[in-house]
């Protein structure tokens, strides 16, 4: 009976089968009278995706049929099935009983095996297809370069290249832009590159989305740009994907000009209702700082999801408007919309730097509740957040809780934490656990520790481990190990750690001048100086350190810097602007110095404070008093070394009322205890409240302090700047 019976997706139990056929077919149907499978698969695609059970039912009803396993077509939709439910054994069994499978059984086979994300098996299905010598379309190619691109094998990637080339199926548009996809998903953008130009081949949509994506990916946003321009040049209309990808390249770019040109094309192309590029033109004017555009798109949307709101969030994260990021963050949670890792991480980070620790724990506990604790990078959020509250008890509970012990982004961030707070035993205990757990730690954690680090034969330890793992061509890794060095004192192998670095960026370049300048190898930083202008571009801190230099050194080399400085642009800036005050004052030309003072938009304690130093150092002390007096007028902070160098000015001016002034402001600052330092001069037997003795009495004492010798015993010990208090007095 069952011979005669067509089997829809729709399967009842085989007890249920056996006792009444009919009722495995949907209501009103018609029931063929002879078994026909492509009637039978073609019917069952009307029907919901079938279960693991109903495949069996249907297997073992062909094999009492003898249909299977003669039927290439019947095996072949079968081992379909079974990969659709994920029976991947079932799927091998029954594709081996197949006699000679065909290039559909193999394909079949071999995306199923990526459906369940076994991608290294697929590649070796693949290897065994080739050397059968079975037949390959472009169907196996497109499955076969998405498990290379997956398992992130660029060299199984150019294998199969080769064959694509050598068949002849680089045309194919699929098979061409997984190609293109792989190569640039990879860090292999100039190989992509080749492929798409190949004029052999027609360039589809398909493929400019490949390219544009992968430009965008690798991070090179004007080639991306150039290429969308290129592609509506030659008339190619581009999707919803195109835009999403160039709106990224925008948002990049912070190129808002351009950014707003392309949202014009998407309404003119009718593309503004998708999701994905309503998201990006959001996530365009978020970058941009536009955030009350941002507010309008995202109103106007007719549809919102979880990347929507995320990209909201995180734009009001970027603007440091955390209150706006929390609403938001509430809003959506009320929408029901579902929250993801990623938002909860930014609104996470948005809690630390505005120190909402409140607001913070409460997210905590909805975390708690949602289900999403388990997740690494909420728990790393989570631990990342407590350090910047200095609540590092908090993120120690979070790091203990139970957890995979095999997660090696916990430890990190706990590591990272530590060595915010300076915690430097706790992170270094912690860093020497991961090994003892068998865990390997990644570039930040490394970073972190190095970071830390000051004993040279530790640094030493972690370098060998470096080397080992592969990371020490890493940049940041790099940069953290070159700068332990220096830290360390040890110039000579910071500088060969520096010297292995492979696209050193500014921030790279920086620190070694600076150290070179810190430990006083002046003319080496100058060099190396040199050296990077014709690489790359230095940024302010880069230029501060080597004028730093140059004002031990050489005026003339920092008079060059700062005509370089001046033509970048930033001879203005706060921190290039007060290394130029420092070297000026240094060499005695305060005119310059002063010059440069002036032309600052804003001056800050930093540079006022060095104007006063030069000042005070050369003679120029009614200047000196004006800028204090302009200082305190601006609310500027006042420090103990700047208090310092007027104290010395008032006892050259002898202005005793003056000095009665400084002396106030320097207990109403509470600065009284900190100028010992600032002189460089000591008492470390004096407690504090023998040094607010000192001051009470140096306010008082005038020329009783002079005449009478039975205080000379204790005024060896007064501090420094006592003496010079006592010194404006008498000389009043």
């Amino acid at each position: 009976m069952t011979s005669r019976l067509v089997f829809s997706s729709r399967f009842a139990s085989s007890i249920t089968l056996a006792e009444n056929p009919l009722h495995i077919f949907p209501p009103n149907e018609h029931i063929p009278k002879i078994v026909d499978p492509v009637e039978l698969f073609t019917n069952c695609k009307k029907y919901e995706k079938p279960t693991i059970n109903q495949t069996k039912i249907l297997h073992a009803n062909f094999l009492k049929s003898n249909i299977l396993p003669s039927d290439i077509f019947v095996a072949n939709s079968l081992t379909h099935w079974y990969c659709k439910v994920n029976a991947l054994d079932y799927a091998r069994k029954l594709f081996d009983q197949i006699r000679k499978p065909n290039v559909v059984s193999w394909n079949i086979l071999i995306s199923g095996h990526n459906q369940s994300s076994l991608y290294e098996e697929s590649w070796r299905l693949f290897c065994s297809m080739h050397s059968l010598e079975v037949d390959l379309n472009q169907f196996t190619y497109g499955s076969v370069l998405s498990a290379c691109s997956a398992l992130e094998c660029v060299s199984c990637g150019r294998q199969a290249y080769g064959l694509v080339m050598k068949n002849g199926f680089l045309s194919n548009g699929y098979v061409r832009s997984g190609m293109i996809d792989l190569f640039a998903k990879h860090g292999c953008f100039d190989e992509a590159l080749r492929v798409f130009t190949d004029r052999s081949c027609d360039d589809n949509v398909v493929c400019w989305n490949a390219i544009i994506s992968g430009a965008v990916k690798n991070g090179d946003y004007m080639e991306a740009l150039d290429l969308f321009c290129q592609m509506c040049s030659e008339g190619s209309m581009p999707n919803s994907f195109t835009f999403s990808s160039i709106l990224t390249a925008c948002s990049m770019l912070e190129d808002l000009g351009m950014g707003r040109g392309i949202q014009g094309l998407v309404i003119k192309c009718g593309a503004q209702e998708d999701v994905f590029v309503g998201t990006a033109v959001i996530d365009l004017y978020a970058k941009c700082g536009s955030m009350d555009e941002a507010v309008k798109e995202f109103s106007h949307m007719p549809m919102r999801n979880v990347v929507s709101w995320t990209a909201m969030i995180s734009g009001f994260v970027q603007k440091d408007d955390s209150i706006s990021a929390l609403l938001y963050f509430n809003e959506m949670r009320r929408t029901g919309e579902e929250v993801n890792k990623y938002t909860v991480t930014t609104i996470l980070s948005a809690c630390a730097a505005s120190a909402m620790f409140r607001e913070g724990t409460q997210i905590h506990s909805w975390i708690l509740k949602s289900g999403l604790y388990q997740d690494s990078s909420v728990k790393s959020s989570l631990i990342n957040m407590y350090s910047k509250l200095g609540a590092i008890n908090l993120s120690e509970m979070v790091f203990n809780e139970t957890g995979c012990i095999e997660d090696a982004d916990r430890w990190a961030a706990m590591i990272t934490a530590f060595a915010q707070n300076k915690a430097t035993e706790k992170a270094i205990t912690l860093f020497q656990r991961m090994f003892q757990e068998g865990l390997r730690p990644g570039k930040f954690c490394n970073s972190s520790v190095l970071s830390i680090i000051d004993c040279l034969n530790f640094g030493r330890q972690v370098h060998c481990y470096i080397l080992k793992a592969g990371l020490v061509f890493d940049i940041s890794v790099g940069s953290s190990l070159f700068t332990m060095y220096s830290k360390c004192g040890s110039l000579e192998e910071s500088y060969g750690v520096f010297k292995q670095l492979s696209g050193k960026d500014v921030v790279s370049w920086g620190s070694m001048i600076a150290g070179f300048a810190e430990y006083g190898l002046q003319s080496c930083a100058i060099d190396l100086f040199r050296e990077m202008i014709e690489e790359t571009i230095p940024d302010q801190l880069t230029l501060a350190a080597v004028l730093t230099a140059c004002s031990s050194l050489s005026l003339k080399t920092g008079k060059e810097i700062h005509g370089y400085a001046l033509r970048a642009g930033v001879g203005s800036d706060v921190v290039v602007g007060g290394a130029l005050l420092t070297m000026y004052s240094r060499y005695g030309r305060l005119n310059s110095a002063r010059r440069v003072f002036e032309m600052m938009p804003q001056k800050d304690e930093v540079s006022c404070s060095s104007m006063v130093s030069g000042y005070a150092q050369n003679g120029y002390n009614e200047e000196v008093l004006l800028l204090f007096c302009e200082m305190l007028i601006a609310d500027l902070k006042i420090d103990s070394f700047i208090l310092s160098s007027v104290l010395r000015v008032v006892t050259v001016l002898n202005r005793a009322s003056t000095g009665t002034q400084l002396h106030g402001q320097i207990i109403k600052l509470g600065l009284n205890k900190k100028m010992n330092s600032a002189l460089e001069w000591s008492a470390p037997s004096l407690s504090v409240t023998d040094l607010l003795m000192q001051n009470k009495i140096g306010h008082c004492m005038g020329e009783f302090a002079l005449k009478h010798s039975t205080y000379s015993n204790w005024w060896t010990k007064c501090s420094l700047s006592s003496q010079w208090l006592v010194n404006i007095y008498a000389a009043g």
